[in-house]
Order: structure tokens, then sequence, then C-alpha cells
């Protein structure tokens, strides 16, 4: 099950936030080499549309730390209000994919343009 997180993000402006995704049957953070993250946001699970696609940076494969992340032109771009958003891994030695996180963005407006 994916670990579910309320973020708020600020228009216009860097964001990044970090992860670290952690295997409960060997008791210790999973290593996420070879692994393939992506991640988007939308406004409702049944819309085509793609708000952002978030950029997914590997920190610690070893330790299975990685980040999202979208620079402040992206996040100017993206209307104020609530999205959907989860991050999904491929692990392509063992073919498996799975939704590491999930939740809400919150798209605060900016003033300052």
């Amino acid at each position: 099950m994916a670990e579910y997180v309320e973020i708020v993000l600020d228009q216009g402006t860097d964001f990044s936030y970090n992860v670290t995704l952690y295997d409960a049957e060997t008791n210790a953070n999973s290593n996420i080499s070879g692994y393939i993250i992506s991640s988007q946001m939308r406004k409702s699970y049944y819309t085509d549309t793609i708000a952002a696609n978030l950029t997914c940076t590997v920190i610690s494969a070893n330790e299975g730390q990685f980040r999202i992340s979208m620079n402040a032109n992206t996040t100017a771009s993206i209307a104020s209000g609530r999205y959907l958003f989860d991050v999904k891994t491929y692990d392509s030695i063992n073919n498996k994919t799975r939704r590491a996180l999930e939740g809400y963005i919150t798209v605060t407006p900016q003033i300052t343009k």
C-alpha cells in the first residue's frame, strides 16, 4: 500500500519533496537500484489531462531515497487548487510496478509575478 501525504506547493516557486522507501519485509530501507520512478498530478482520478509531470531523481539508491520536484516555471503554469498525485516505481530487475506514494497537492496562488 502506498504512503499517503498532503503537500502544499506555492505557485511560481521551486518545489521538492524527499522520499525514502521502506521495505516492511526486511525492516530496512528499500534498495532502488535499477528502478524507474515517475509521478504525475491531475485534477481528478478520471481526467486524462495531466496538470504536471513531477521530476523524480534518485538521491541514494542503496538507501531508497529519491526526490520529486518541479521548477518555478512549471509550478507557475499550474492553476491554483487541489490536485491528486502519485509516484510509481518500476523495479526493472524484478519486473514489478508499485505505487509508492499518493495524496493531494494543494497549489496556493502566487501574488508576485
